[in-house]
This record gives structure tokens, sequence and C-alpha cells, in this order.
């Protein structure tokens, strides 16, 4: 889901009792629990919630899980529903941020589950250099810069497990940036 921004559905199968058992995480727009609902009639078992679900099935109902959720996902998204969306806690001007204010974002530390890593956008941002990195130049590498200003401070961003998107991104473009604190 992360990857393809989709509604998935993993499972495994038990091949000696040929069940197959999983779990489903969805995108903003498409019910997950809603979607297995409506295919109740296949599973053995299944719950969950909007986003994410847990499932028990035969192995033979597994085409029509897919068909019938395949249908309802045609029925129920529309074109601006595959656009990912992002989910940040401030949108900022590139000259509001300094280096007091990394700091102190810092001492907020450390993040994960119970204490989730600040999420920021910046917009208007230049690109000065980017380039992909990297074993398998999976990763993507951008030198960004506020405003116009050629001699502007720049700030280095890697996306990790973005390295494609480099072929997709203009080398004069003016950008709407997420970032993170790690």
């Amino acid at each position: 889901m992360d990857r393809f921004y989709r509604p998935t559905v993993i499972l495994g199968i038990d091949e000696v009792t040929g069940m197959a058992k999983g779990s489903a995480r969805s995108i903003a727009g498409f019910d997950m629990y809603q979607g297995l609902s409506h295919c109740h009639d296949l599973m053995d078992h299944f719950g969950g919630h909007p986003m994410a679900a847990g499932m028990t099935l035969k192995r033979e109902h597994l085409p029509e899980l897919e068909q019938r959720l395949c249908r309802l996902a045609e029925e129920w998204l529309g074109p601006e529903d595959w656009i990912p969306l992002i989910q940040a806690d401030m949108i900022c001007d590139w000259c509001d941020v300094g280096l007091e204010s990394i700091r102190r974002l810092e001492l907020l530390g450390p993040f994960g589950m119970g204490n989730p890593t600040p999420k920021f956008i910046f917009s208007g941002l230049a690109l000065k250099d980017m380039r992909t990195m990297g074993k398998e130049q999976q990763h993507l590498k951008l030198s960004l810069r506020g405003g116009s200003d050629e001699a502007a401070a720049a700030v280095d961003a890697v996306g990790f497990g973005k390295g494609a998107l480099a072929d997709w991104i203009s080398p004069m473009p003016r950008l709407t940036f997420s970032a993170s604190c790690r």
C-alpha cells in the first residue's frame, strides 16, 4: 500500500488446510471494512476498520474476492482518490525555519510509534541539484533552496526508496516539499 498507494490484501495460504489468512491496508476513500462486508459470504472470518482489516477464507474463494474488491474500487474511487494524501503538522515558509528551530525539534525525540515524527510542508522551493544514490540508485538526493535567490542557503534532502522519481522531476521546477525530522 505504501509503495503503490493502492488498497492491498496480503494473504498466506496454509498448504494443509487450504485456508488463506492475512490482512489488508487501504487508502483514503476506500473503506476496507465495508469492502470486505460486501464479500462476507466468501470469508470464514473478517474484521477491522476503514483503513485496515484481517480475514480468513478458503483458497478457492480468492479469485472471487479479488474480482469483487476490484469492482468495488472501480465504483467507489475517482481519479482524485489515487493521489496520495500528505499528512503534515505544519505548512512553513523556508525562511521560517532556522537552525535553532531544528535543534528544538530534535529535543522532542526520540520519534517512533508513541511520538510520531513531525512532518512539514514547504512550498516555493528551488531545486539546486538532484541525483540518485545507493547501491542500486534507489534513493533520491535533492539540494533545495528557498526562493529564487541563487545565493540562498541550500539544504540537502533524501527520499529513501524514491530514486525512480528522478525521471519525473523537471530540473527547473518550483517545488512543494514534504519533510519530516529524523
